[in-house]
């Protein structure tokens, strides 16, 4: 998924990206210790894939916790909460937005969350706009309205964040999200809606540019593909 996002430097925005699946750990998930180990929809670290097939021989085993927070967790949130307070700094205030993909059980082609409007209360009704001139059909909050990025950022004074998700089939090849199939990038589809997300972000960059205060846009990227795999051959 993160090529699909690759233009973004290049018109301006600082992009910070997740290489690792987050079967090895979530970071869009709270680091609370009831609950760090447990079900992928709460969890940081799953005991089991998002089909609840177990992941682990057994919900203890080779489950590396504190090397999987020290290495991946913690680097990723220092580095995204660095870069949103040297952007304050810079200018006042920073805009954050969260990339995400998904399947079901939504049908619109993309849904952005605000955590019921409560994160981004000047920034999600600009990107709808942006994105409703490439997109036909948009959600609003609806089921997908804003991890736990988006709530603990877009809670920081001078933040706005937003999470962006993009329907698979979007960008996928049909039939090769569902199942034991990899996933397998179709093409035309992808550079259709990579031409359409560009443009929406270009937009809305430009539409800022002419306000009086300077914007600066940030967007965090964690969801690969290869995390979409139930089972890799």
């Amino acid at each position: 998924m993160q090529s699909l996002y690759d233009f973004l430097p290049k018109i301006g925005v600082t992009v910070i990206q997740a290489d690792f699946s987050r079967y090895i750990v979530d970071v869009n998930r709270p680091h609370i210790s009831e609950t760090l180990v447990g079900r992928y929809n709460k969890s940081a670290i799953y005991t089991s894939d998002t089909w609840h097939d177990p992941i682990l021989s057994d919900d203890t085993a080779n489950l590396m916790i504190h090397d999987r927070m020290s290495n991946y967790y913690h680097p990723y949130h220092n580095a995204l909460e660095k870069i949103l307070n040297r952007t304050k700094r810079q200018f006042g205030y920073a805009h954050l937005l969260d990339l995400h993909s998904f399947h079901g059980p939504l049908h619109e082609s993309i849904c952005l969350g605000s955590r019921n409007n409560k994160t981004a209360k000047t920034l999600h009704p600009y990107m709808h706009d942006a994105l409703s001139s490439a997109f036909s059909n948009i959600a609003n909050n609806k089921i997908f309205c804003g991890g736990f990025i988006t709530q603990k950022y877009g809670a920081m004074d001078d933040i706005e964040a937003l999470q962006i998700e993009l329907r698979y089939s979007e960008y996928l090849k049909d039939g090769t999200y569902d199942g034991d199939r990899f996933p397998e990038i179709d093409p035309l589809k992808f550079d259709y809606t990579k031409e359409r997300l560009k443009r929406a972000f270009q937009e809305i960059i430009q539409l800022q540019s002419t306000q009086p205060s300077k914007i600066y846009y940030f967007s965090g990227n964690h969801s690969a593909v290869t995390s979409l795999a139930r089972r890799v051959p």
